[in-house]
């Protein structure tokens, strides 16, 4: 990894998540659980990415690796942020933010309605809305859980965006079945 190259979404994502775990480290599995429970899948990093980028970043200096083999099957790698990934971190925050890109399935699917049958969009978001229904659920469940004493500013943030994310699809679903079926309606009605 060059000294100079900028580091992409997913390494910035890492750091800040290593960072977070603090003095104590994290291993790649601990991190990708952590994405998995707090996020709410909103995050939605390949975990053989995360594994990958973890070691680029250690191995350009961002992050430091201590590996505990006691009373263990197999060893176990923590990663901890140093000085320089901290420093990192502390300049991508100061550059202005923007818009988060849409690179989900479900605008990919949306796409495909200009050549693909409505039938054939609909029936593959189905499952759509009990997976936003079920994590929506989890962060409920997390929110009462939290509740039970002062909850730190970064888990309310992380919270609230995830619930903002996961309503906006359901909006998004109910709007697009809505428009699917008026779709097939018609195609019926004149076929």
């Amino acid at each position: 990894m060059a000294e100079n190259r900028k580091l992409t979404r997913l390494q910035l994502a890492l750091l800040v998540l290593y960072g977070a775990e603090g003095s104590s480290g994290a291993s790649p599995y601990g991190v990708d659980k952590l994405i998995q429970s707090r996020a709410g899948g909103v995050l939605g990093f390949a975990k053989s990415s995360c594994y990958v980028q973890t070691k680029r970043l250690a191995e350009a200096g961002y992050l430091t690796a201590t590996v505990l083999e006691q009373d263990r099957p197999r060893p176990l790698t923590l990663y901890r942020l140093t000085d320089k990934g901290r420093h990192e971190v502390e300049r991508w925050l100061r550059t202005p933010a923007q818009a988060p890109p849409i690179d989900s399935d479900a605008f990919v699917r949306a796409r495909a309605a200009s050549f693909v049958a409505p039938q054939a969009i609909l029936q593959g978001l189905s499952h759509l809305r009990p997976e936003l229904t079920r994590r929506l659920a989890a962060v409920d469940a997390r929110e009462v859980q939290l509740a039970q004493g002062v909850r730190p500013l970064h888990q309310r943030l992380e919270l609230d965006l995830v619930r903002s994310v996961l309503q906006t699809y359901l909006r998004w679903l109910t709007r697009t079945e809505k428009a699917l079926a008026r779709e097939i309606r018609i195609d019926e009605d004149n076929g």
